[in-house]
């Protein structure tokens, strides 16, 4: 009586646990977050490649910008005849870089270059 007892919990036992195993090749994932970005990649499978381009031309457009700012900036602080003196010397030091690659700027190696070392250039040429 007793051993029947034992044999019936050990057969609920092995009911209940086989009716719920899954194996792990078949394991379903139930994270709501990875179902959204699941869903939304096959909606969108080339998600990947239009944030990346995107990425790097809104860097390059950013540093356009900047420098546009900057110039304005300078713009600003300057005379009118003082602003045309200031870029015809800013295009002779791009001449010279062009021409023969002296004072090229290495990031994080170089200083920036002086407005003296810009007059040295600029009477030169």
């Amino acid at each position: 009586m007793i051993s029947r007892y034992f044999i019936r919990q050990n057969l609920k036992l092995q009911l209940c646990s086989t009716r719920n195993y899954v194996p792990d090749y078949n394991k379903r994932k139930t994270g709501w977050i990875l179902r959204k970005a699941n869903g939304f990649l096959a909606r969108n499978p080339n998600f990947f490649l239009h944030f990346t381009f995107n990425g790097i031309m809104a860097v390059l457009v950013g540093f356009y910008f900047y420098t546009k700012y900057q110039e304005k900036q300078i713009r600003k602080t300057m005379t009118e005849e003082e602003y045309i003196m200031y870029r015809e010397k800013k295009k002779a030091l791009k001449e010279q870089r062009l021409k023969y690659g002296t004072d090229l700027y290495i990031p994080f190696i170089t200083k920036k270059v002086e407005n003296e070392r810009i007059d040295e250039i600029y009477y030169k040429s």
